[in-house]
């Protein structure tokens, strides 16, 4: 063994010892952080909305009610409305001002 490979090789036993040493010292400050967050939470009365904001639902869920949209146009052939909301109608064409409902 040349003594370049004998360093390289003790180089990298020092490595592993400090990888280990370093995975427990991370281990040992995480537990004492969560230690420290629990005793605070319990000592402020904190909750999840406080300490993350509210959870917002995602879109689409069952069993939730929009709110109504009066409608903004009609069609005077077929008295079909359209709210404004979504993909416009075919109908609607280019001219949206001459299916305007007038309030």
């Amino acid at each position: 063994m040349t003594p370049a490979t004998s360093r390289y090789l003790e180089l990298l036993a020092q490595k592993a010892e400090l990888d280990t040493a370093i995975a427990a010292a991370e281990g040992e400050e995480t537990t004492k952080a969560i230690a420290t967050c629990r005793e605070l939470i319990e000592q402020f009365n904190l909750t999840p909305d406080v300490l993350f904001g509210k959870v917002k639902k995602p879109h689409g869920l069952k069993g939730q009610k929009r709110a109504t949209v009066e409608p903004k146009y009609r069609d005077p052939a077929t008295g079909t409305t359209w709210t404004g909301r979504g993909k416009a109608p075919k109908w609607l064409g280019d001219n949206r001002e001459a299916f305007l409902i007038a309030k």
